[in-house]
């Protein structure tokens, strides 16, 4: 991976480039004609559409795929708990059923 989002060393986005690596890894396994290994039950086997989690916290802020810069880090306090939801974009897409699911 360089720089996938600009030139400067610091220009990417880590979520927008897990999610996106997670999407296009769960629709490359949905693909029929590839050998698929062995398959096991996980927390997204009943769904049919898969979002993406956040920490509660970063679900909240806006998203700008292309925003290339670090200087906006917002650095976490250590907590025992960290609650994982979909990003609040995702949220108005999701049904009630898929909500209740988290």
């Amino acid at each position: 991976m360089l720089n996938p989002l600009g030139d400067n060393f610091g220009n990417f986005e880590c979520n927008y480039i897990i999610d996106k690596n997670l999407i296009t890894g769960l629709a490359l396994v949905d693909n029929p004609e590839l050998f698929l290994p062995e398959l096991k039950k996980d927390a997204f086997w009943d769904q049919k559409k898969i979002t993406p989690l956040h920490t509660f916290e970063t679900a909240q802020e806006s998203v700008s795929s292309m925003n290339g810069t670090a200087s906006n880090v917002n650095f976490v306090k250590k907590s025992d708990v960290i609650s994982m939801v979909p990003h609040k974009s995702k949220l108005i897409t999701m049904s009630q059923e898929e909500q209740v699911c988290l």
